[in-house]
């Protein structure tokens, strides 16, 4: 049970250390787990730690698609902001 607890104070650590990252740098915050998120798993995979990650848990299987759900929306809600800051402003 412990090994549950320990792989989710990683990624929840990953995603807090790209958070201060992305801060850092000024750039996306989404940007910036997406980002992470590919090294760790570039680094997992060529480790040969993929197993150990346990990639294929529900539980993670959850947190990625509630992620995805979430950057879809993050990247709609930009692109809706984006237009209306192109929009010339309105004569009364």
């Amino acid at each position: 049970m412990e090994n549950i607890y320990l792989l989710a104070a990683f990624w929840f650590l990953a995603a807090v250390l790209s958070t201060i990252l992305a801060n850092r740098l000024k750039i996306s915050i989404a940007l910036m787990e997406i980002m992470v998120g590919a090294v760790i798993g570039y680094t997992a995979f060529n480790l040969n730690f993929t197993d150990k990650l346990s990639l294929n848990a529900d539980w993670l299987k959850f947190c990625t698609g509630v992620g995805a759900i979430l950057l879809t929306f993050l990247a709609g809600a930009g692109i809706v902001r984006a237009f209306a800051l192109l929009k010339p402003p309105q004569k009364a």
